[in-house]
């Protein structure tokens, strides 16, 4: 029977190990890898943090400086997993997609109208009149 390691590739921390070949079917291959009967010659005792070295298909005891370095290499993956949720809001959820466009709208028009009139002075817009106009966009039906 084998055994199958996951990892995460930015910055080598073993996550977890299974007998079952489909345990981790569901994890991003972006940001994590799997090891499929590594060496460990350090042994196996799971009390002690483990270092994947994919080259090689081994799985070592970590050092100090590697596991110091894992929470600053899970926070990179998270704002990067993070940033292809943001896209993908903007062009498969058409409720987000709506907010952003009429956002994007008003900021266009004060841009403009700046622009056109560089030397006039503009008074602030409160939040409240953000959301407002924002919502007077969406419900104008321009981005339907």
């Amino acid at each position: 029977m084998s055994l199958f390691v996951l990892y995460r590739k930015n910055g080598g921390e073993v996550l977890g190990a299974s007998k079952h070949a489909d345990a981790y079917t569901s994890v991003d291959p972006v940001y994590f890898g799997m090891l499929i009967d590594p060496a460990f010659p350090d042994g196996v005792d799971i009390g002690v943090r483990k270092f994947a070295i994919p080259i090689g298909n081994t799985v070592r005891n970590a050092t100090q400086i590697e596991m110091d370095n894992w929470p600053v290499a899970e926070a990179a993956d998270d704002n990067l997993a993070a940033r292809v949720k943001a896209k993908l809001a903007f062009t498969d959820d058409p409720q987000m997609r709506k907010i952003l466009r009429a956002f994007a709208s008003i900021v266009l028009d004060e841009i403009n109208t700046l622009r056109q009139n560089p030397t006039t002075v503009y008074s602030a817009r409160t939040m409240t009149q953000l959301l407002n106009a924002i919502s007077a966009k969406i419900d104008a039906g321009n981005y339907d």
